[in-house]
């Protein structure tokens, strides 16, 4: 009896693994194929955030390809104030990778034209266009994730330490609460490392000078990772070697980042040295294309319309006319 029980036994468990081998083997195969694409595929996207977030890699310094759809398309823009026009039939392009800078003569409506870029107020004629969309299809949390914007006017809340000023470019990412998380964290503490703020981080908005608010509100609009960053004469209040490692910074940023910097700039001199692109607008148009080129053929002369100062194309220098 026990011999005949151990053998049904047997007879059982053989014909149990005859029919479920297939499916085994099968599953087995599944598991193997699925965890090997897993591996590939999350590795591939690791990369791919690093690369997009610039944790440790950086995308390569490529020249423009004319082919590629520009980050800001602006064509035959009006702007202005209540409907009285300061800069008309405007039309240019802003590319990422590149440092542009704004320039022309006081009241031309540079910073009017930031504003009208960045959606704070709306244009009187034509179009923008960011990323191919106009820009009022987006909606203001996704133009804050999009672009970063530093303009001329005072800190609002003055008690304000400058680590929480910064922190403030993280709002978009942020919950209600506004909670930092440690990616947030991190940025901020980059941010203000790539201006030289660390140390300032405790320090009241208040203490500080015109200068250093300044450079925590390019620090903020780092923080805010955008894929454009228009800024208002950031350099306005800062000494002579400040401004130029500050447009150093922001042309480092543009290239390494792949982030399209757009800011205006009264140093013309210095816009020639350090720019990649240059808008010159007056009120009529905007001209746009390389320094150099753009200076030995004349196209800045409109700036230096005046009987006291004379402009070297060669030199890309202004001098004093002699008495």
């Amino acid at each position: 009896m026990k011999k005949q029980t151990r053998r049904l036994k047997n007879q059982m468990r053989t014909t149990f693994l005859q029919v479920w081998r297939p499916f085994v083997c099968v599953r087995t195969t599944f598991e193997f194929v699925f965890a090997r694409f897993f591996v590939v595929g999350a590795t591939f996207a690791a990369l791919w955030l690093r690369v997009c977030r610039n944790k440790s890699l950086s995308l390569p310094i490529l020249m423009r390809n004319e082919n590629l759809s520009p980050t800001y398309r602006i064509e035959h823009l009006s702007t202005g104030y209540g409907g009285k026009a300061l800069s008309r039939d405007i039309s240019a392009t802003l590319h990422s990778g590149e440092l542009t800078c704004l320039i022309g003569v006081n009241g031309a409506g540079k910073s009017t034209l930031l504003r009208t870029m960045a959606g704070l107020q709306p244009a009187l004629g034509g179009s923008i266009e960011l990323m191919g969309e106009p820009i009022s299809h987006y909606d203001v949390r996704e133009l804050a994730r999009l672009v970063s914007v530093v303009l001329t006017d005072e800190v609002p809340e003055q008690n304000l330490t400058a680590y929480e000023l910064v922190a403030m470019g993280r709002m978009p990412y942020t919950n209600y609460w506004g909670t930092l998380r440690q990616r947030d964290r991190r940025m901020v503490d980059h941010s203000l490392s790539l201006v030289g703020m660390k140390n300032f981080a405790a320090r009241r908005i208040h203490s500080l000078s015109d200068g250093e608010r300044q450079k925590l509100m390019i620090a903020k609009a780092l923080a805010q990772d955008t894929l454009a960053i228009l800024l208002d004469e950031p350099v306005a209040f800062l000494d002579f070697p400040s401004k130029v490692g500050v447009l150093k910074l922001l042309r480092r940023v543009a290239r390494e980042q792949q982030k399209a910097v757009l800011l205006s700039i009264h140093d013309i001199e210095l816009a020639l040295q350090v720019a990649d692109c240059l808008w010159a607008l007056d009120s009529h148009e905007c001209v746009e294309g390389k320094p150099r080129e753009m200076a030995q053929a004349g196209r800045l002369d409109f700036l230096f319309r005046s009987k006291d100062i004379v402009f070297d194309r060669e030199t890309l220098q202004y001098k004093l006319k002699a008495e």
